[in-house]
């Protein structure tokens, strides 16, 4: 290991805050990792986050009378019931945009009960209403696009 001479630029604290700003859009972003503390913490209440981790563990589609075999799942999390009320709370991905407002789970290919290995990682709110909520949005990915679909998904269902 070398030890840096410069400030790298593009640095994102661990809540993807930047700290140090940059002019330029089109540079990959540097974030910090989060350690877990490897003893009981000394300074208590000194940083506020209240985070969610979500796991997909599996589904099963084998009795439903549809064909969908290659299933993804939607993840969004909502501040109501209306389309537009989708909220930017999901960590984005090394080399994507900082927080997302969607999130798509890898699809198994021809599998009607598939299993899921994702981990989805959200920043809650720090005020929770009874409004807030997660949405599962269940889609089939066609392998062919049909002349007659302008979109290779098929809604499956919600949750």
């Amino acid at each position: 290991m070398t030890p840096v001479h410069d400030m790298p630029q593009a640095c994102l604290s661990t809540e993807l805050i930047p700290l140090v700003p940059v002019a330029e859009k089109n540079i990959r972003p540097i974030k910090e990792v989060l350690e877990f503390p490897s003893s009981e913490v000394y300074v208590p209440h000194s940083i506020y986050r209240n985070l969610l981790f979500v796991y997909p563990q599996r589904l099963n589609f084998v009795n439903r009378l549809t064909s969908a075999r290659n299933i993804t799942i939607k993840i969004q999390f909502m501040s109501g019931e209306d389309a537009g009320s989708t909220m930017p709370v999901i960590f984005g991905k090394s080399c994507g945009p900082e927080f997302l407002q969607e999130t798509y789970t890898a699809v198994t290919y021809h599998n009607k009960s598939p299993d899921f290995y994702e981990e989805v990682k959200l920043a809650l709110p720090a005020r929770l209403t009874e409004r807030h909520h997660l949405l599962f949005t269940f889609y089939h990915i066609s392998c062919q696009q049909k002349q007659n679909q302008p979109t290779c998904e098929t809604l499956i269902g919600y949750s």
